[in-house]
């Protein structure tokens, strides 16, 4: 089994209504698992503490993205002032505080604009938390926050390229692509400081961390890279290396091949 978010770990670092039938078969799946992996200590600590099965081994094994693909570009000069947040529109995404953010930041910041990407996940609310989330942005802004809706992986890369910070403030994860992609492409980023936030990113070295429950903190991270675009680079490049470095696929690949075969009793 691996560990990369279930509904019992989200709903109890949420504060969401559990789900009790989803729950006593996530608990059942762990229980008859004979070998465990989770993409964050974060992530393999909490689930099985949640679970009841603290000590159990379990093997770390983060995600990875394409370096490759999501890489800088000698063409693409990031434009000053502009924030790109990708992810899905989810509340535990950090949305809701980041438009909060924006409202705090952007009037002392007039060449600040958010550009914001992904798919409204909320369908059962009938398009209401997308409206929601643009009523949100105080009127005098809103020519400077785009709702960009999904978008192709090709638009996604040129828009981190082009980003001066990539700002991910999500309220808990298991790891987190999104926050590493920006990362990829040298842009510096924002991530949360909860979770295995700490884990991804460095705080002053590779990126920085935000409390995402905090709009105010939140747009003091962006003020902090808006206001030293020689801060900004630096924290860029150091991400790139380090996505090379930590994240890199074909030493995922050994990793996982590693395991299983661990799984199978070969090694």
């Amino acid at each position: 089994m691996r560990i990369n978010g279930s509904n019992f770990f989200f709903d109890a670092e949420l504060n969401r209504p559990p789900s009790i039938h989803s729950h006593r078969n996530e608990f059942a799946t762990l229980r008859n698992a004979q070998h465990l992996a989770a993409s964050s200590n974060y992530a393999a600590r909490r689930t099985l503490e949640l679970a009841g099965a603290e000590g159990r081994p379990c093997e770390v094994v983060p995600n990875i993205v394409d370096p490759d693909y999501f890489c800088p570009s000698p063409d693409v000069t990031p434009v000053p002032g502009l924030v790109v947040f990708v992810n899905s529109l989810n509340p535990k995404k950090g949305i809701e505080q980041l438009i909060d953010a924006a409202n705090l930041l952007f009037p002392h910041q007039p060449n600040a604009r958010l550009v914001i990407i992904g798919a409204d996940t909320q369908q059962h609310l009938g398009g209401r938390y997308l409206e929601g989330l643009k009523a949100r942005v105080s009127p005098a802004l809103r020519d400077r926050v785009e709702f960009l809706g999904r978008r192709p992986r090709d638009e996604i890369v040129t828009w981190l390229r082009r980003a001066t910070v990539g700002c991910f403030p999500s309220l808990m994860e298991t790891w987190g692509i999104a926050p590493v992609e920006s990362m990829s492409t040298g842009c510096a980023t924002i991530y949360t400081r909860l979770g295995p936030g700490p884990e991804v990113i460095e705080h002053g070295v590779t990126g920085l961390l935000c409390d995402p429950l905090d709009p105010a903190d939140i747009a003091q991270c962006i003020r902090r890279l808006l206001d030293d675009c020689d801060y900004a680079k630096q924290l860029g490049t150091a991400a790139r290396a380090d996505v090379l470095r930590r994240f890199n696929r074909n030493d995922w690949i050994a990793r996982n091949v590693a395991f299983y075969e661990r799984c199978l009793g070969k090694s």
